[in-house]
């Protein structure tokens, strides 16, 4: 609390593509901690960083009131497809109050492909910068985002919910309950991967978005998620 930047950093951005099992960041847990407040004099790093990691476990979380994003993973854009990254967990973390002073990311947040990983049980609350930019939102997919499942999270936010570029994931059995732009299966920011394309001459495939629900009251939520 009440520190300058980030709380949680875990990983480096140097070695993407390694085969030295010395030089992978892997085997972490990140359980326990309540982060709030954080980011106080250089606005724009997250609470929780994670870069190019395999096997790192992010669970039982409480995030509050941080000028950007609340968990950050990947990074790249769609451009540097990293071969260490894999087999990557986001549950059970409750983030509140996020996106306070600055635009562009949301309470999860993900970059280019992320074989493996899965986020799910979050329960993420309030968001308060631009409701009009579009590349805000609760759990953000944003450029090259390959390879994710997004399930069973609990989003409360005044606009947007799951928000997804990329391709070649999954979005499926969430609820949501927001003031506007109700949407029943997350909104699409851009379909494929322009990077990809653009760079290597191929797109990904299609996400699988359904099955996800737009709820009235905090009652119709799972009392099980919210209570975990």
């Amino acid at each position: 609390e009440d520190i300058s930047a980030t709380a949680i950093t875990i990983g480096t951005l140097s070695y993407p593509n390694t085969t030295d099992e010395g030089l992978i960041v892997k085997n972490i847990e990140i359980a326990n901690n309540f982060i709030k407040n954080i980011s106080t004099e250089y606005k724009s790093p997250v609470a929780i960083f994670v870069t190019f990691t395999q096997n790192v476990h992010i669970h039982n979380n409480e995030i509050d009131d941080v000028p950007y994003g609340g968990i950050s993973i990947g990074w790249g854009w769609g451009g540097w497809m990293p071969k260490v990254v894999k087999d990557n967990l986001i549950e059970k973390n409750l983030i509140s109050n996020y996106l306070t002073t600055l635009t562009d990311s949301g309470a999860i947040y993900t970059l280019d492909e992320q074989p493996g990983l899965i986020i799910r049980e979050n329960v993420i609350r309030n968001y308060a910068k631009r409701l009009d930019d579009p590349y805000n939102g609760s759990i953000i997919f944003d450029d090259g985002t390959r390879f994710v499942r997004a399930e069973r999270n609990v989003i409360f936010a005044p606009r947007n919910q799951i928000g997804y570029k990329g391709g070649d994931n999954v979005i499926v059995n969430n609820w949501w309950m927001n003031q506007e732009w109700q949407y029943p299966n997350g909104f699409n920011l851009i379909q494929g991967c322009p990077y990809l394309k653009q760079r290597f001459g191929y797109d990904c495939g299609p996400n699988i978005v359904k099955d996800n629900y737009v709820i009235k009251s905090e009652s119709e939520a799972p009392a099980s998620i919210l209570n975990s």
